[in-house]
């Protein structure tokens, strides 16, 4: 998926979860979106009248997740622009995130689906939300949840 970025202190308020009982992501907030970019059963949530990312939510097994002891990037918040033509109501599978594993760093709470090892762009867009962008193209989400 395409997107683009500019920087702001503006980013999404809101409180991350993931609900273990639930093997599921979500982001508590009274900002929403109306359109969805799955990440197999991840959905990134994004706003139709300005194709902003809001938030996740969804789906995603913690048993699959890889313990890493991850280096996590240096953060800018910021605006994330997804770039394309999206409809309203519709969820989009993104084939190129079919094959991102999950990465979770127990001491610092961090995970990370995508590329670990890419750091060149870090985007705070919501309250521990953020993803690395390299030449227009997200290569990793980051997520720092209060596991309930």
């Amino acid at each position: 998926m395409k997107v683009k970025f500019k920087y702001s202190n503006q980013i999404i308020e809101g409180t991350l979860v993931y609900r273990k009982s639930e093997n599921s992501f979500d982001f508590l907030s009274n900002k929403t979106g109306d359109i969805s970019m799955l990440i197999k059963y991840l959905q990134i949530t994004i706003n139709a009248s300005n194709n902003r990312m809001i938030s996740v939510w969804g789906l995603h097994p913690y048993h699959l997740w890889e313990e890493s002891d991850l280096i996590i990037p240096i953060f800018k918040n910021g605006i994330i622009e997804c770039l394309g033509n999206y409809e309203s109501g519709i969820s989009y599978r993104a084939e190129e995130y079919e094959d991102w594993k999950t990465y979770f760093n127990k001491n610092s709470g961090w995970i990370c689906i995508g590329n670990k090892n890419i750091f060149e762009e870090a985007v705070m867009f919501a309250d521990n939300l953020g993803v690395v962008i390299v030449k227009d193209m997200m290569v990793a989400l980051w997520l720092k949840p209060q596991i309930i």
